[in-house]
Order: C-alpha cells, then sequence, then structure tokens
C-alpha cells in the first residue's frame, strides 16, 4: 500500500519490508518513511511472485490485496513460503455478499452475476479508469465467502470472534493465517 502501516509499524522500532505493486504507491510510501524519519525498505512486486528467501518473516499483514491479484492461490502460496514455521500472515479478504460494495461504492453490485455487476457499476458511472495497478472491473476481482476463503487458504485459519458471527454483515473479513 501507501505505507501507512509500515511507518507506524517501523516508528515503533519493528523491522519491516513494505512491498507493493503500483509504482505510484512505492513512491508514497518512501516519502511517508522520509518524512517520519524511519528507514523502511520499500520493494514492487507482484503478490504471486515475492522477492524474498523462504521462511524470511515472522508476520505478514496483507490489506485489500488478495482481491487485486491474478491468482489468489498462487499468491497464497507465496506467503506460506517466506513465512517461518509458525509464522503469522493477516489478511482482510473481501466478503462475496456483501451489501455495499467496498471497491465501487454501490449497495447490491455484489448479488449480481460477473458480467452484470460490471455493467451496474458504469450505469451507475463509478467506473475506473482500468489503466492503473489495483483498478480492474468487478467481475475480475476476487471476493470470497466466509468458508469458501478458509478453505482456500492452506493454513491454519484464525478468524476474530466478532467476524465469525457477524460475518454476513461486514465488506471484508480479517484472518490470521498460521503456518502450519
Amino acid at each position: 500500500g501507501m505505507g501507512g502501516l509500515a511507518v507506524a509499524l517501523a516508528l515503533r522500532k519493528r523491522d519491516v519490508v513494505a512491498m507493493d505493486y503500483n509504482p505510484a504507491y512505492c513512491r508514497i510510501a518512501q516519502l511517508r518513511a522520509r518524512r517520519a524519519g524511519v528507514r523502511v525498505p520499500v520493494v514492487r512486486a507482484a503478490g504471486e511472485a515475492l522477492p524474498f528467501r523462504d521462511s524470511s518473516f515472522r508476520a505478514v499483514t496483507s490489506m485489500d490485496v488478495i482481491e487485486h491479484v491474478q491468482s489468489p492461490e498462487r499468491y497464497l502460496r507465496e506467503l506460506g513460503r517466506v513465512l517461518a514455521p509458525g509464522g503469522r500472515a493477516v489478511l482482510t479478504v473481501v466478503n462475496r455478499w456483501a451489501a455495499r460494495d467496498p471497491h465501487y461504492h454501490l449497495w447490491g453490485v455484489n448479488f449480481l452475476p460477473g458480467g452484470a455487476r460490471d455493467a451496474y457499476v458504469r450505469l451507475r458511472g463509478r467506473a475506473k479508469e482500468h489503466g492503473n495497478a489495483g483498478e480492474q472491473e468487478l467481475s475480475r476481482m476476487h471476493y470470497y465467502r466466509f468458508s469458501e476463503f478458509a478453505r482456500l487458504a492452506g493454513f491454519r485459519v484464525h478468524a476474530p470472534e466478532l467476524g465469525r458471527k457477524l460475518r454476513w454483515l461486514g465488506a471484508a473479513w480479517m484472518f490470521v493465517l498460521e503456518k502450519k
């Protein structure tokens, strides 16, 4: 992302590496770190090809990423590869049945079939310029049902108690994945 969490952690004396696919976001993250007076290496890479050694990290945060990658399965394998044994990844995952879409901010659009979602987004004047990283058509994004993501992950999956109880209400959930 744009480095907000990475800078906040660096200010708390944590060793962090920031990463995003969008070069503009990488520049913003570098600027934030410089302005905060902390050292945060910023790497530009795709989630499906992480440029880190196996077992490099004890923890990984991945906020608002999985819905944008080309292959969620490859992305999750890469997270597992770079996590040390017993390491954890904290991910946000968009709810396939969210009443209000978190990217296009439209009510009910997620209940429509794929192509109809994109047509509705255009009809409502919410279409984005799709030349930039992270700006895909809604039908090309990866949203999940709660149980569907838990099966896909291939990790021990922990979901906060509140998240389990209110899983139908939220636009996105936070999962903690623990490497087996």
